[in-house]
């Protein structure tokens, strides 16, 4: 069928038991090797999966703050950049994503599979809700599978004094969380979007 008439897709991952930033492996590679051409990776880090790679057909793009980027880069100078790799250099809270990734060489007019993990905590809630919309307008369609911790006034006791500590945490290396959503209005955010669950 048409791609362009296949509604948009959304797997919304809450994790509040993992700290943000700490790897997972598992969603991105779900689709990426089921015949998709484009997959972001959507704050990378320092992931590495584009090195390693196993489908041939898949162009990868990382996007990130240009500091983090240029860091990472610098750390694999000397290693072969693969062939299927683009990086897109944003910083989502001054910049919108979509003029970044198609200055790395994304064709909007192909559907795109987005990693989104341990992100958006460190974004503003509009910033999180502003590139989830921007990806839902790419004309191909879009896949975005992403994790998001709750408002902190929505957590009592233990799971309260465990935000946090990790809040905290995080706060003292300048890295604070600046986000957290009830996962029902969330839901119905995404909803108004376009996507699906």
């Amino acid at each position: 069928g048409d791609d362009r008439a296949e509604p948009q897709r959304l797997a919304a991952l809450y994790e509040l038991a993992a700290m943000p930033g700490e790897p997972r492996q598992l969603p991105r590679r779900l689709r990426w090797g089921m015949g998709m051409t484009a997959g972001l990776l959507l704050g990378a880090g320092l992931d590495t999966f584009a090195w390693r790679n196993p489908y041939p057909d898949l162009r990868v793009f990382e996007a990130d703050h240009p500091d983090t980027q240029g860091w990472k880069r610098e750390r694999l100078a000397g290693r072969e950049q693969p062939e299927s790799l683009a990086f897109a250099p944003v910083d989502l809270e001054r910049e919108p994503l979509l003029p970044a990734l198609t200055a790395a060489g994304f064709d909007p007019d192909k559907r795109l599979s987005v990693s989104w993990l341990g992100v958006t905590p460190y974004l503003e809630s509009t910033t999180v809700i502003e590139t989830l919309e921007a990806l839902a307008a790419l004309p191909a369609g879009v896949e975005v599978v992403f994790d998001y911790g709750p408002p902190p006034q929505s957590l009592t006791g233990l799971l309260r004094a465990a935000y946090e500590m990790r809040a905290a945490r995080v706060a003292a290396i300048r890295e604070p969380w600046l986000s957290g959503f009830e996962p029902r209005n969330l839901i119905e955010s995404l909803v108004q979007l376009g996507y699906e669950q």
